[in-house]
Formats: structure tokens, C-alpha cells, sequence
């Protein structure tokens, strides 16, 4: 239960909140998240382990330097292969480079920090991580915050609810007989 309240420090907003924001701010809003959440792994992992906080920064300041590189693309017609053009494609290149150097890493440490085996509903899938980024990281805490939540609030009284995990197919394919002592007609 300790690990999932380690979870939950990471919780910071819907998913929808951080897509909107992120495109508002030309993406400025997500290097603010991934430092945030830099700044919550490397407080929660031994400094051997921890993700550096310059490369965060540095991550943030190439999303300030790539947003404001687009501004001049709205009020001036600037031409493909322009000097301009080429060095805003470079820093955007590299800026991409590495948002997804930052979302493996950091997909890595939430593994490395909350040992979760692959298959497990805490697991962050590659494939997912590459097409989503930040997005999907934000996604997958949120879906593991919301799932320890109903794990939590399940009764305890086990003799009407079985679990996946506790039944066999066939329990899940027959439907519940009722016992005579259950139809007492008054």
C-alpha cells in the first residue's frame, strides 16, 4: 500500500488537461510537467539512481527556445530551408531527441521505483511511451491511481464478489445458482 501512495504523489492532472495546456503554451507546459515529475522520482529514489535535474532543465529551457522559434512562423511568411527554418528544425529535432531520452528514462525509473514486472497493471508499455510520451506517462499514472482506488474501496466480505484473478474460466462462464434456502416465498 506504501508503493501506491508513492504512486500517487505523481497524480497531477487528466490527461486532457496536460494535452490542452501543452498545445496552448506550444509545448512549453509539458517541460514544466516532466520537471515536476523529475523532481518527485529523484525524491523518492536513492541519488545513485536519481535522473539528473540539469537535464530536466535543460530539456525545458529547448521547449521555451523551440515555442518561441514557432511564434515568427504566424506573422511572416519564412521560406522552406531559410537559415531560420533550419536552425528551428535543428533545436525542434533535438528537443524531440530528448522528450523521449526524458519519457524512457523516466519509464524506467517508475519500473526501477515501484519494481513492477512486466505484464503488470503499473507497467508502462514501450510502444505506448514512444507514440505518446508524456501523454501516455501522464495516462498510465492516472489508470494505476484509479485502479488502486477501486482495489481500495472493494468490500472485504469476499463471499459474493470473486475477482478475476480468483476464479477459473468456467466459474466465469456459469452464472450463479441461486440455493433453495435463498427462495423463500412469503
Amino acid at each position: 500500500m506504501a508503493d501506491i501512495n508513492k504512486f500517487k504523489l505523481f497524480k497531477d492532472q487528466s490527461t486532457w488537461r496536460l494535452f490542452f495546456l501543452s498545445i496552448i503554451t506550444l509545448g512549453i507546459y509539458g517541460g514544466h510537467y516532466m520537471l515536476r515529475q523529475t523532481r518527485i522520482m529523484n525524491a523518492l529514489l536513492p541519488e545513485k539512481q536519481q535522473m539528473s535535474i540539469g537535464f530536466s532543465q535543460t530539456l525545458l529551457v529547448m521547449l521555451y527556445i523551440s515555442g518561441l522559434m514557432i511564434l515568427p512562423y504566424f506573422f511572416v511568411d519564412i521560406p522552406v530551408f531559410s537559415p531560420y527554418d533550419l536552425i528551428d528544425s535543428g533545436i525542434t529535432n533535438i528537443t524531440t531527441l530528448l522528450i523521449f531520452v526524458w519519457v524512457f528514462t523516466a519509464r524506467a525509473k517508475m519500473h526501477l521505483l515501484f519494481r513492477v514486472p512486466k505484464g503488470d497493471y503499473k507497467w508502462f508499455h514501450g510502444a505506448w511511451t514512444f507514440f505518446f510520451t508524456i501523454l501516455y506517462f501522464n495516462y498510465k499514472i492516472n489508470k494505476v491511481c484509479e485502479q488502486t482506488y477501486f482495489d481500495d474501496n472493494e468490500p472485504d466480505d469476499n463471499s459474493n464478489n470473486h475477482s478475476v484473478e480468483d476464479s477459473t474460466f468456467d466459474d466465469l462462464k456459469r452464472p450463479n445458482k441461486p440455493n433453495d434456502s435463498d427462495n423463500i416465498v412469503m
